[in-house]
């Protein structure tokens, strides 16, 4: 494969990124300007799921490590670990890492503080 054709490729792949993230916003816009009631749990569940996979990676990745640092430098068992690595990182790491964060934020947004002071209590339109 020449390096034209690795750069086309990589700008498709990244065009096609950029587009799969714009109609995530656009529907997680959607969703927050529209409050359906049973949002806050769905909220949870996402932020659940998301922490149990960022955890997961976290916890394979020391040992991807270790299986690479066994591994003789330069061979194919190698370079075979290097993009597990990357794709554990990229894929499936960094963005359980947002998903985790970002629906976490937006629950403790449409959440307000209690009067009494001890935790919190949702708002009328989302319970």
């Amino acid at each position: 494969m020449t390096g034209t054709a690795k750069a086309l490729l990589f700008v498709r792949r990244w065009m096609r990124a950029e587009m799969a993230l714009g109609i995530t916003a656009a529907l997680f816009g959607v969703l927050l300007l529209t409050r359906p009631s049973g949002l806050y749990p769905w909220l949870k569940a996402v932020h659940v799921i998301a922490i149990i996979a960022w955890m997961a990676g976290m916890l394979y990745l020391p040992r991807l490590f270790v299986y690479h640092c066994e591994a003789e430098r330069g061979s194919k068992q190698s370079e075979t670990f290097k993009v597990m690595e990357r794709r554990l990182l990229t894929i499936i790491m960094n963005p359980a890492m947002v998903v985790s964060l970002g629906a976490r934020a937006v629950a403790c947004l449409g959440r307000r503080p209690c009067s009494a002071g001890a935790g919190f209590e949702p708002r009328s339109s989302w319970c």
